[in-house]
C-alpha cells in the first residue's frame, strides 16, 4: 500500500495536470453536455440515499466522520461515475 501511495505522489509531483485533466482526451466531452448532469442522482449520492446499502453506509460514514479509507473512497467515486453516470470533475470536490 505504501508503494502505491508513493507511486501516485510521484505521479502528481511530475505531472500535476493529472489532478484536473482527463487521462484520455478522447473522453473529454463525455458527460459534459448540457443536461447530462443529473442533480437528483448527485444529491442522493451526497446524502447516502442511493438505495444501495453499502454505498449509502460508506457515504453516511464519510458525512459523519469526515473520513473513509482508500477502498471506500474508490468505491464511492466508481459508483458515482459508472452507475450514476456523474462527471468525475463535478463530484471530485465532495
Amino acid at each position: 500500500r505504501m508503494h502505491w501511495r508513493s507511486h501516485f505522489i510521484q505521479k502528481l509531483e511530475t505531472q500535476p495536470s493529472l489532478e484536473c485533466q482527463d487521462q484520455c482526451l478522447a473522453f473529454s466531452n463525455l458527460r459534459r453536455q448540457p443536461g447530462d448532469f443529473n442533480q437528483q442522482y448527485y444529491d442522493a449520492w451526497c446524502e447516502g440515499r442511493t438505495g444501495f446499502p453499502f454505498v449509502d453506509a460508506c457515504m453516511r460514514c464519510l458525512i459523519r466522520c469526515g473520513w473513509v479509507n482508500f477502498r471506500m473512497r474508490a468505491m464511492l467515486v466508481s459508483f458515482a461515475t459508472y452507475n450514476l453516470w456523474l462527471d468525475w470533475k463535478k463530484i471530485a470536490g465532495h
